[in-house]
């Protein structure tokens, strides 16, 4: 119950101010798990003030599914089934497990007004100039792609760790400090990358529900593409992450962008 309230007050205070941003993400019903325990994953999206939604795992909207874990990289997706959960696996490894899940691209139309609002809420505003030069009521067409990561621990196992695991997404955040062993006081760092560089200059948004009350920290990437957040508070946080730069001048479409997701557990 509380999963489900932490990410609509996510959706209700986080994006009431655009009409296009919204998030997608892996979440396993428990981060920590026993040896040949079924790992189930679910897909989530949020809109604006509505409440979570549950997606299917859909073979033409998946372009990738693995997990990371002490025995390799496993491709998940002749594995699956359409439908709900996402992912349903049998631990067969000790330690963490990463999750790595691609979405394919989504085309959608925005009025210059609606797109002015969601290059503000990103902080993406060196575009908004360009977008101003632009004739007042033409629509903005974008494309974007979604690449997510989950991370579950096995066994509690303190020898394969793969929170830091890169696993060749387009734009991947990879954690560089272990959630399972974070404490009081201590800040967990992240960086960012695109096309295997680090992405600089970009705002990197975590969210958590403490007791109760949301936390919300943005921070920007330094020129490593590497923030550091506060994020010591036991529970379940997401972070998240959008790229978007205009597209070349012979593609029909204006925008691209990738949002990119990582949802893990910080343990009590």
């Amino acid at each position: 119950m509380l999963n489900i309230l932490f990410f609509t007050l996510i959706m209700v205070l986080g994006f009431t101010s655009t009409a296009s941003a919204h998030d997608c993400w892996v979440q396993p019903d428990n981060f920590r798990l026993g040896l040949e325990a079924l790992i189930f994953a679910r897909l989530f999206t949020g809109h604006r003030n509505k409440s979570q939604k549950e997606l299917p795992f859909e073979k033409k909207a998946i372009t990738r599914m693995d997990i990371f874990s002490s025995s390799g990289r496993t491709d998940l997706l002749p594995l699956s089934e359409e439908g709900m959960p996402l992912l349903q696996y049998k631990t067969d490894f000790i330690g963490q497990g990463l999750i790595a899940v691609d979405k394919d691209f989504t085309d959608i139309e925005l009025t210059k007004e609606q797109f002015t609002s969601y290059l503000g809420h990103e902080n993406n505003t060196d575009y908004i100039s360009l977008l101003e030069k632009s004739t007042p009521d033409y629509k903005q067409k974008e494309r974007y792609a979604r690449c997510m990561k989950a991370l579950v621990s096995v066994e509690d196992n303190d020898e394969n760790r793969l929170y830091n695991q890169v696993t060749g997404q387009k734009l991947e955040i990879v954690l560089l400090s272990n959630p399972f062993d974070l404490k009081k006081g201590e800040n967990l760092e992240a960086k960012v990358i695109f096309e295997n560089k680090p992405l600089k200059n970009r705002h990197l948004t975590a969210y958590n529900l403490g007791d109760g009350e949301l936390l919300k920290y943005t921070e920007k990437t330094n020129e490593h593409g590497i923030v550091s957040f506060p994020l010591s508070t036991p529970g379940i946080w997401l972070i998240r992450i959008v790229n978007i730069y205009p597209c070349t001048p012979d593609d029909e479409r204006d925008w691209e962008s990738y949002w990119a997701s990582y949802c893990f557990e910080i343990p009590a």
